[in-house]
């Protein structure tokens, strides 16, 4: 790490004033003394004057033993000077008119050059041991100063109004690289810039304590970390190689915690991590809008999921330990709510659903997954029960009505319904038998006060065979068309007496045999307009009788 304080001021070259001295002689020690026994001259000072007698140039030893060569103006002004000081400074002086010092070289240890202004006052100086130039203001004190290091890397210092280091940069140049830092007034890295060999580029941001706190490079994509005081990174801010962006945030071993990132195929991801590096929530928002949220075990299987399809059903799904989904609870579209258990094989077992237009249900599923018991409520509300084989088809039913009354429905494995029990809301009790047309072929039944009664049809459902007990005990057996209009009934009325009538197409009775209530036996033909045409009988005593009509029985002529 590269130091300023070698560069830090202005070296004012004050030696040299002592160097030069004044005009004229006024910088020589006495009066000049040579001596020539030997054949050497030696003095200690020595005046050139020109024809007026003005001195023009000294060469002498001043007081306090420093060897000068002085050169002066016509009005014995100094105009430059060489000389060696008794500490071994060797130096080069230049002077204006008004003998005011301009500019110096000096050599101690290395080579100095200085130039003062109109005052006197040293504002610029090269140091050629450094290298290093310094610039000062009027006053002479540093306001700038840049070099070279002894590590060939070079430096710009800044001085504020006090000539006080605020400050600088600092250069380091290596093998395909290029660095460039900024440093404090304690000439301290606070950040640093880097190029390297490859296309990549990096900028440091430094504490006092010269730890990196945060870094901007380009090295596998772009990224800007951010570091703890330990120098550890704690937060990454970047863009992968392929353009895409991620935010981590890391714990003090370096290890993320939490990431967020937009994947290649445009999906915006956010993933919170453990101290193992396996996900524990992430979530995710698809290119399509859709939103997955995953909260993972400690096996790194996901515990639970919540999730919106692009329809916009959304779903929340909890899993065992070994990732499998065991409960699914979602809404669809269209508003309808259903909650699903899963077995150990990822098969659907169990399935309550309440549907948007008011149907609810609950379905209870075999190994395969289909359907076996559905128990549920229909959009009017009517509960119902229907429990189905092997291939998903409804093989029995159990229902209410919206009044309550219940009835049962059995099924073939085609789906037919083949019997049924039902009771109506007015109290009739029915069983009814279908072929395989699913056409009802017999129904059995009793009313609401308990007659009984059975109908057998034909192949169309038409009524073709009756039988009943009508509610005061009398039976009744009618035979019908194929358009269900009555041909032939045989019954008894309450008083026991039977009867056995056929009727025309228009349901009228045209023929009658049968036992009044006074044992009377009788026949009675009717015309088609229910007119007795002929009527015989017999009396309970044996004697024939003629009838008007089938109930007003008169004696025979």
């Amino acid at each position: 790490m590269m130091t300023w304080n070698g560069y830090a001021g202005l070296v004012c070259v004050t030696a040299m004033a002592g160097l030069i001295g004044g005009a004229g002689a006024q910088w020589l020690t006495g009066t000049p003394v040579a001596y020539a026994d030997d054949g050497v001259l030696r003095a200690q000072q020595i005046l050139l004057l020109d024809s007026e007698g003005h001195t023009r140039a000294a060469l002498g030893v001043t007081r306090d033993n420093a060897a000068k060569l002085g050169f002066f103006d016509e009005s014995g002004t100094p105009s430059g000077a060489v000389g060696a000081l008794p500490q071994g400074q060797r130096g080069v002086g230049l002077y204006n008119e008004a003998g005011t010092l301009r500019g110096s070289m000096r050599m101690d240890g290395g080579a100095r050059f200085s130039i003062f202004n109109e005052g006197g006052v040293g504002t610029v100086s090269m140091d050629a041991a450094s290298p290093s130039v310094t610039l000062a203001d009027a006053q002479g004190k540093s306001a700038l100063a840049l070099g070279v290091d002894a590590g060939r890397n070079p430096f710009v210092n800044l001085f504020d109004a006090a000539g006080e280091s605020i400050g600088g940069l600092a250069g380091l140049a290596g093998e395909g690289t290029t660095r460039m830092a900024l440093m404090d007034a304690d000439g301290a890295p606070r950040m640093a810039l880097d190029t390297g060999a490859s296309d990549e580029a990096g900028v440091a941001f430094l504490d006092g304590a010269g730890k990196v706190r945060a870094a901007l490079s380009s090295e596998s994509g772009n990224t800007l970390q951010f570091y703890d005081a330990q120098g550890r990174s704690r937060t990454l801010i970047g863009t992968r190689d392929d353009g895409h962006p991620t935010l981590s945030l890391r714990d003090a071993e370096g290890r993320a915690r939490l990431a967020l990132s937009v994947t290649p195929g445009d999906e915006t991801a956010l993933g919170l991590y453990d101290e193992t590096g396996f996900a524990r929530t992430a979530a995710v928002v698809a290119a399509d809008g859709t939103a997955r949220l995953g909260v993972y075990g400690s096996e790194n299987a996901a515990s639970a999921v919540l999730a919106t399809s692009r329809e916009g059903g959304t779903e929340l799904g909890l899993f065992d330990k070994a990732g499998q989904a065991r409960t699914v609870l979602g809404t669809e579209p269209d508003g309808s709510a259903t909650l699903s258990f899963f077995d150990t094989q990822g098969t659907e077992r169990a399935l309550l659903a309440a549907r948007e237009g008011g149907e609810s249900r609950l379905a209870f599923n075999d190994n395969a997954g289909e359907a076996r018991a559905v128990v549920g409520t229909g959009k009017d509300g009517t509960p119902a029960l229907g429990l189905r084989d092997g291939t998903g088809v409804s093989r029995m039913a159990l229902a209410l009505d919206n009044g309550g009354a219940p009835s049962l429905a059995m099924y073939d494995s085609t789906g037919t319904g083949r019997n049924g029990m039902g009771l109506t809301p007015d109290g009739l009790s029915t069983l009814t038998f279908s072929d395989a047309a699913g056409i009802p072929r017999a129904v059995l039944g009793t009313s609401a006060d308990g007659s009984p009664g059975m109908s057998l049809r034909d192949a169309l459902g038409a009524k073709r065979m009756a039988w009943a007990v009508t509610p005061d005990g009398a039976p009744l057996l009618l035979l019908a068309d194929a358009e269900g209009r009555p041909l032939t009934s045989l019954g008894a009325d309450e008083g026991k007496a039977p009867a056995l009538s056929f009727y025309n197409p228009d349901g009228l009775t045209i023929a009658a045999l049968g036992i009044t209530p006074a044992s009377e036996g009788v026949m009675v033909f009717k015309n088609g307009q229910g007119e007795v045409t002929w009527s015989a009988g017999q009396s309970s005593l044996g004697q024939p009788l003629m009838l008007q009509d089938f109930l007003e029985p008169v004696p025979a002529e």
